[in-house]
């Protein structure tokens, strides 16, 4: 257990860092909006005050986990993610494509049923510029928390715990830190100052139970799990980055592209957020059950 202690002294300097940085780049961004106004430009000056917070704060994360994994050997560019036996034969990049692909369809059949079950009308959108933003911010979103979650906690839990421990333990902390605290103001998110940026700091360090939902939360649980298995059954980060990718990708067009027409949703087939449906904790046990199946025994032995 005492490689945790480098990842809690990075995951603490990266939320002190981007709690001092955070609000200097926003106030860039509504500046550059301000003085050049695009389209990407409005883009990311419209985003609240607590996403910009929450990407920094991840790229801070993932930058400091990369450089301990390297410095461990656990991680290179060349052979991304490889552990174990697989590490240095290559062939990476049969794996992105497939389980993104696989990612895609696990999620949309979910945007399809709300679709025909509520109704629905297209929002004013730019659609190509919607697709490939939504892209990629899906692919640096799916590479940071892998490179966190699968990349590097599950390698050190299962050092200390086994695989089957590992596995759970830094699924539910994957669930856990997607809750944050309760969003800010309208007019806090306009000019965003120190205390604004303490208190979205305070938010994402005390969000699992502050924010705490358990749809939600049980749902992010099973897609950690099914992506630590994906991880652990193929040995290499790309296949999870891309399955994460995938299922982000369809998550961000669902909520830019479309307005559900319906007034109260139903608690089975849930909002435009998709993770408070009770069907999707449901579609995630299928292919959970199908990874279990075709791998128990070498999912239960320790090491690499």
């Amino acid at each position: 257990m005492g490689a945790l202690l480098p990842f809690a002294s990075i995951y603490l300097l990266a939320l002190l860092l981007t709690t001092f940085l955070a609000p200097n780049v926003y106030g860039f961004f509504r500046w550059w909006d301000g003085c050049r106004p695009s389209i990407l430009s409005h883009y990311i000056a419209a985003k609240p005050f607590s996403k910009i917070f929450g990407r920094i704060f991840l790229i801070h994360l993932a930058i400091g986990l990369i450089f301990l994994l390297r410095h461990h050997g656990l991680f290179s560019w060349k052979n991304l993610g490889h552990w174990g036996e697989n590490r240095g034969r290559g062939g990476s990049g049969k794996f992105f494509p497939k389980f993104f692909a696989l990612g895609l369809l696990l999620t949309f059949p979910i945007c399809l049923c709300q679709a025909l079950v509520y109704g629905w009308h297209e929002k004013q959108i730019n659609l190509p510029f919607a697709i490939v933003f939504s892209f990629g911010g899906a692919l640096v979103v799916a590479f940071l928390e892998e490179v966190i979650f699968r990349g590097y906690l599950i390698r050190v839990f299962s050092a200390a715990f086994g695989r089957p421990a590992a596995l759970l333990t830094s699924s539910f902390i994957f669930a856990g830190v997607h809750f944050h605290g309760p969003p800010l103001s309208s007019s806090a998110s306009a000019i965003a100052g120190w205390p604004d940026s303490l208190r979205v700091a305070g938010g994402i360090f005390f969000g699992a139970v502050r924010g705490f939902r358990p749809v939600p939360f049980f749902s992010l649980f099973l897609l950690g799990v099914l992506l630590g298995l994906i991880f652990l059954r193929y040995r290499h980060l790309t296949a999870s980055i891309g399955f994460h990718c995938g299922v982000v990708l369809v998550l961000l067009l669902h909520r830019r592209t479309i307005s559900l027409t319906v007034g109260t949703p139903s608690a089975f087939w849930g909002t435009n957020i998709l993770l408070d449906s009770v069907l999707c904790p449901l579609l995630l046990l299928l292919p959970i059950g199908f990874c279990l199946h075709g791998f128990r025994q070498k999912f239960c032995r320790d090491g690499p």
